[in-house]
């Protein structure tokens, strides 16, 4: 819904006015003294032609009827002077409009992603039409204030520089003034119309640029890297790709062709009217009516009046062209506006003042410690209004300082329900309530600030070590021995204290010594005797490793009474995954624990088990219940434990 209404704003020229209006607003805040400075140059620019025809029409009238020397040269050094100022303003003018289209850009890019950061939810950034959406946005944020800002000012001088010409082609001549002014007009309505095309054009390939991005970061992805070699995939992927960009090409070669024969009919008009006038002005002054320099005021009044209405035609379909991208990053920014009604968006999603009449609104109560624990009651969830059920009248209870493992086949809704705990979604129907109080009446923030999660897909952060760990809690991590203490209990510190230069060695070699790294810059007054200056000290961890700096980042959180662990040992050795294992039941103590898992070898110690099945509970017990009742647990537990007898049993035979 909101991509529709988004595209409603986004058309006619109520979208544009409004678009407008923000970039008004963008350019008033972002770069102020900036705009009225060239806002001045741009008086003087478009004078500067015209106070040099004016000047060449004297001198020539002049040179024929017998002025003296001096006022000769008085008037030569004028055009000289004129020239040179034209020139100095063109580069005074042109860092004016990069420093202008700069600053707006770098604020309308911090306010386009503090809008893409600012719901408390994922749903928008699962939903494809939005990712289209907030490509066209960013591109708004990149190249609109370039683009606007080149337009705006060309627009601007130019019809500084039509005025003044047109009065002097009045005084010459009105019928001339008259033709060149009407030719204008068919060249606006084409423009417009070029415009209009090129913008329904790039929102057309948005999706086919996208998927030309994917295929190409698929090719040079490390990530990817080992499957599309074992795999023979680098050609299909590349043809992929290039069938992406012919598509792309053939969109924009059919707009190139349309802008060459609109502007070649434009052309001709123009080339036309210009013939008419100059012949118009030549009987004129064969016929005793006028002077040489009168012709020569014209030819330059000509040039420069048809000249700028080029200009200001051409410009205003990219003035069109940058408001509709401006209209796009509009409807990004307004649509993370906070909605009672919206995924992801509960009242206090996002903090805004009050309205011009009304109070302030109350904030969100405190979250309360789980001294009685956290309940799911009758939770009902679907990611879409089409989509199937992913839970069905769940009801869960998490008791304080409880190890509760949650268990299914996939797609049973096991994620899910750690999603909604952390409030990444909202339940459709049903509650989820801590302590007693509804999750969604609390600060997403502070709620999220009393739950460690480890996720299956951790993130594994381009950064340093210390900043690995840090981002858990930027707050506490201020506090010296506070990410040192969480590596330490999360098994991991005396790796990466032992790393080249302990917690400040980059965990990535793709920017490990590049020049301006400050961890770079660093070493070469204090590299370790071991590690000479510049040389590049990343390092890459392994699975098992990362895993426990994701859990030292979460354990950073020390106000967490909740430990959620979303299949935490998927992808480690047995050996691993039991030093995990019980690592994770030392951090854990004194916490609540939500432990979501495949392999039953780790959940066998929990508390209390849930098998969930298409979104509820089947069963519910601790291990030995659970066997007891011989139902599903019970036969997957067995069927995987028979699987691994059989793989030490071949083991040992080879």
């Amino acid at each position: 819904m909101g991509a529709r209404t988004g595209a409603a704003r986004g058309a006619g020229w109520r979208g544009r006015v409004g678009a407008l209006v923000v970039a008004t607003r963008l350019y008033h805040r972002a770069a102020p003294a900036t705009v009225v400075a060239r806002a001045a140059t741009i008086a003087a620019a478009g004078l500067v032609p015209v106070a040099a025809a004016w000047l060449t029409k004297a001198l020539v009238d002049g040179l024929g009827t017998g002025l003296t020397v001096r006022t000769t040269v008085l008037l030569a050094i004028g055009l000289a002077v004129t020239g040179a100022l034209g020139a100095v303003l063109a580069h005074v003018a042109r860092y004016l409009d990069q420093e202008i289209a700069r600053r707006v850009s770098l604020h309308m890019q911090a306010t386009l992603f503090g809008a893409v950061v600012r719901p408390t939810g994922i749903a928008q950034l699962e939903d494809p039409e939005y990712h289209d959406r907030l490509q066209l946005a960013r591109l708004a944020g990149e190249s609109g204030p370039v683009l606007l800002t080149a337009a705006l000012v060309s627009v601007v001088q130019s019809l500084v520089t039509v005025s003044a010409f047109t009065v002097s082609l009045v005084v010459l001549s009105p019928l001339a003034a008259g033709l060149v002014l009407a030719s204008a007009v068919p060249a606006l309505v084409a423009q417009l119309r070029l415009g209009r095309l090129r913008s329904s054009t790039t929102a057309l390939v948005s999706p086919r640029a996208r998927r030309r991005l994917f295929y190409a970061t698929l090719l040079t992805d490390l990530r990817t890297a080992k499957e599309i070699r074992l795999f023979g995939l680098g050609n299909h992927f590349r043809d992929r790709m290039l069938d992406e960009v012919g598509s792309v090409h053939a969109a924009e070669r059919n707009v190139d062709r349309v802008t060459v024969r609109t502007e070649t009919w434009l052309a001709l008009l123009t080339a036309f009217v210009a013939g008419a006038v100059l012949v118009m002005t030549v009987l004129r002054i064969g016929a005793g009516v006028g002077t040489v320099g009168d012709l020569t005021l014209l030819v330059a009044a000509l040039g420069a009046v048809q000249g700028s209405v080029a200009a200001i035609v051409g410009q205003v379909a990219v003035i069109d062209e940058a408001l509709v991208l401006i209209g796009r990053y509009v409807e990004i920014v307004d649509d993370a506006a906070p909605s009672p009604h919206a995924p992801g968006s509960g009242p206090a999603a996002v903090a805004g003042p009050a309205g011009p009449a009304g109070p302030a609104r109350p904030g969100p109560p405190p979250v309360p410690s789980a001294t009685t624990g956290i309940r799911f009651e009758g939770v009902w969830f679907r990611y879409a209004d089409d989509a199937p059920w992913v839970l069905r009248d769940l009801d869960l209870d998490i008791r304080p300082g409880s190890w509760v493992a949650l268990v299914g086949a996939n797609g049973a809704g096991k994620s899910t329900v750690v999603k909604l705990l952390c409030r990444l979604y909202e339940p459709t129907r049903g509650r989820i309530t801590w302590d007693g109080t509804d999750v969604a009446t609390l600060d997403p923030a502070v709620l999220r600030s009393r739950i460690a999660t480890v996720f299956q897909d951790f993130v594994c952060y381009e950064l340093t070590a210390r900043e690995n760990v840090a981002l858990g809690d930027l707050r506490r991590a201020e506090q010296p021995g506070a990410v040192e203490s969480a590596a330490e209990h999360a098994g991991v510190g005396d790796v990466l204290a032992a790393l080249p230069r302990g917690y400040d060695t980059m965990l990535t070699r793709a920017f490990a010594g590049l020049p301006g790294d400050p961890v770079d810059e660093a070493a070469d007054d204090d590299a370790p005797g071991d590690l000479p200056a510049h040389e590049p000290a990343g390092v890459v961890l392994s699975g098992g490793q990362w895993q426990r700096v994701a859990v030292a980042r979460s354990l950073l959180r020390e106000d967490a009474g909740l430990l959620v662990l979303d299949e935490p040992s998927s992808g480690l050795d047995p050996r691993a995954e039991a030093e995990l294992q019980a690592m994770l039941r030392a951090v854990g103590r004194g916490r609540s624990t939500l432990l979501v898992a495949h392999r039953l070898s780790t959940v066998r110690d929990a508390d209390r088990i849930v098998v969930l099945d298409d979104g509820t509970v089947l069963e519910s017990g601790d291990h030995d219940a659970l066997m007891d009742l011989d139902g599903e647990y019970a036969a997957l537990f067995r069927l995987q434990a028979e699987g691994y007898r059989e793989r030490a049993t071949a083991g040992g035979a080879s």
